[in-house]
């Protein structure tokens, strides 16, 4: 599998000629690398003579040669990373600092759980290879390729998951540039797939699938449905009604009050419950449920536990699988369709564009920065059944 990678390492010490402490009227120290595009051999000085202690000028030479050789042997090129000590730094600790840093922008967990599980996945690669211990500069073009190559095929992804998967390193690597680690970005050459275009099309639920929907949850599975529903009518995406307690459903008042720190554009914004919407809420009993519980927690039941997005998407899947529901129809789609039927139901854009709870300062900040504690009140009664 990583035979070519085997012969890198054989081959290692003909990339460059060892660094050397010369001293006379000039002190450099001095070594010869390959060119990392055209191959040629060149040479690399330094100059010590700034120095002027020549004891202290000693040490630092035969410091600095001892250095110089360990990141040279471990795959540095100076002419291709820049005279950085960060490049002989594993690649595993570099992740780390990597996981850390996007923690302290706060990015999202489901976030932080893809970028953990993405750089998981290459590590995994790399820990089966003839370097185990990688460093950022021994990973260069030709383990890219070959690692996403081999994940293409053992791992089958489809050509948009490749493309993501392709997006993100592209991402990661140019953080690494960005903090000083290398002065290339190895992914750059890795070529994206062609997605077929039926593999792009995302689309809404007809009104016959929307039925097939219905008739396969509204007995079998009333919580999931409700779970749907609330994201067809409201707009409310999986991650903010997993995080939804039982205390923020005002049933009597027909609204549901969505904190700041749950919604996605950060402001505490009420949205209005159909009319429609209301008996399948009732159904499910939230009016009994503990004020401090999850009202979807394990199952679509109320609990302590805190769900994401996965377990919806699991549900969605064997929705998808058991009505034969095209895979187009995912289930955000849910959204696009609320928004749809909402139009054609006569809700006006600004009314649509306030339940709907979109942020887009050019356009609607004028709206979306409306108090609206107990939501868009004309969608309670003009919003028409799924």
């Amino acid at each position: 599998m990583h035979l070519s990678l085997a012969m890198r390492i054989a081959t290692i010490g003909e990339q460059y000629s060892p660094a050397q402490l010369c001293v006379g009227k000039e002190w450099v120290i001095k070594f010869y690398i390959n060119h990392p595009e055209t191959g040629k051999r060149e040479r690399i000085r330094i100059k010590l003579n700034r120095i002027k202690d020549l004891k202290e000028r000693l040490r630092y030479g035969n410091r600095r040669v001892k250095e110089l050789n360990a990141l040279l042997a471990l795959g540095w090129n100076p002419l291709r990373d820049g005279d950085s000590t960060k490049v002989a730094k594993p690649l595993s600790e570099a992740m780390d600092d990597f996981i850390r840093a996007k923690v302290r922008e706060k990015r999202e967990k489901d976030t932080i759980r893809s970028y953990r599980s993405m750089c998981g996945l290459l590590l995994q690669w790399v820990r089966r290879s003839p370097l185990p211990k990688c460093t950022v500069g021994g990973f260069d073009e030709s383990m890219a390729k070959r690692f996403m190559a081999e994940s293409y095929v053992e791992r089958e992804l489809s050509p948009k998951t490749f493309n993501n998967n392709h997006s993100f390193y592209l991402s990661f690597w140019n953080w690494l540039i960005d903090q000083d680690y290398c002065g290339s970005n190895v992914f750059k050459s890795v070529k994206r797939k062609q997605v077929p275009k039926e593999w792009r099309t995302r689309r809404p639920p007809t009104q016959e699938e929307r039925e097939r929907i219905r008739l396969h949850l509204e007995e079998s599975d009333p919580r999931f449905y409700a779970f749907c529903l609330m994201c067809f009518h409201m707009a409310i995406r999986p991650k903010e009604a997993f995080m939804l307690k039982a205390e923020q459903f005002h049933l009597e008042r027909q609204s549901i009050l969505i904190p700041g720190f749950i919604s996605k554009n950060d402001l505490t914004q009420g949205v209005a419950i159909p009319d429609v919407l209301m008996p399948y809420l009732l159904k499910i009993g939230i009016e009994e449920m503990r004020a401090d519980h999850y009202v979807f927690s394990t199952n679509f039941r109320p609990g302590p536990l805190l769900r994401d997005s996965r377990h919806s998407g699991k549900r969605w899947n064997r929705v998808q699988k058991a009505i034969k529901l095209d895979k187009a129809v995912t289930f955000y789609q849910l959204k696009h369709a609320g928004g749809i039927q909402l139009s054609r139901d006569g809700v006006s854009d600004v009314d649509l564009m306030n339940h709907f709870r979109h942020h887009d300062l050019a356009q609607t900040s004028q709206y979306t920065k409306q108090s609206l504690k107990e939501g868009v009140r004309t969608v309670i009664t003009k919003a028409t059944p799924f």
